[in-house]
């Protein structure tokens, strides 16, 4: 397998793992402890200087930035059926509705939620209605932003909607929330959802949350639904789900384990 995905399930690389199974690719992944600031070490930030995730390496070919891995995916493994060919005039909508989503809906929402002040006309990304105005438009034509045909745009675009929607900073306007529930219900979207849950098979008993190996309250951030929780809440609340569950198993090694078929976790040492 030459894909690997340096991933981190709070990470945006979680939604890349739909654009993995979106185009069908053999992949493996590539933990990196977030949560412990593994992604500033100099092995990542050798890949990516920004210490981000997430980062592809697919043989001498090294990507990062979300929409960028997308775009790259479909390209070299779905032409024609992800992504519209190159002579195909449907590509520059696929393009622009890509792009749309890194340039302009995340720093219009950022804008809004802390209330920026900045001149619109300045900004790359306008006003927040306009915006509004124009994920509304882009959705009028079809099920999908090129009409009946699902592309890796709307991994990108729908991604990012659904995030935003989810977790309240996005109004859950009724062609929002109708076009990601047409997204979730694709099976690579319910596939890449399910790699946690595939993950977490593998358990072990009396081994400490924040030692070598990686409790569920990590993975999860026990302590709040909607981003991880600080480590020493994390710790508190995995002490008293010991204590409550004193026969439970919680504590487990999953990034060692490799799983067949795609979504192999690599071997750490």
């Amino acid at each position: 397998m030459s894909v690997t995905l340096y991933h981190h399930p709070f990470s945006r690389a979680a939604g890349t793992v739909w654009m993995l199974e979106e185009v069908g690719v053999d992949y493996q992944l590539q933990f990196v402890d977030i949560l412990a600031g593994q992604q500033k070490s100099p092995e990542i930030l050798a890949l990516n200087p920004m210490g981000k995730l997430p980062i592809l390496v697919d043989g001498d070919a090294l990507v990062t930035e979300s929409c960028a891995i997308g775009l790259y995916l479909a390209d070299r493994y779905a032409p024609g059926r992800l992504a519209p060919r190159l002579d195909d005039p449907a590509r520059g909508t696929y393009l622009r509705w890509s792009c749309f989503s890194p340039s302009v809906i995340e720093p219009g929402v950022m804008a809004k939620k802390e209330n920026w002040t900045f001149g619109e006309g300045a900004a790359g990304w306008g006003s927040y209605d306009a915006m509004i105005q124009a994920m509304e438009a882009a959705l009028a034509k079809g099920p999908f932003l090129l009409g009946d045909t699902f592309s890796m745009a709307d991994v990108i675009f729908g991604g990012t909607v659904r995030y935003l929607v989810t977790f309240g900073l996005l109004e859950a306007r009724p062609s929002f929330t109708a076009y990601v529930e047409r997204l979730v219900a694709r099976p690579a979207f319910q596939r890449a959802e399910a790699q946690p849950r595939r993950l977490r098979l593998r358990r072990k008993r009396g081994r400490g949350c924040h030692g070598p190996r990686l409790c569920r309250c990590r993975l999860y951030g026990y302590g709040s639904s909607a981003s991880p929780s600080s480590p020493a809440l994390i710790k508190r609340n995995c002490n008293v789900r010991r204590q409550n569950s004193a026969r439970r198993s919680h504590a487990h090694d999953w990034r060692g384990t490799n799983w067949s078929g795609r979504g192999n976790y690599l071997p750490t040492n």
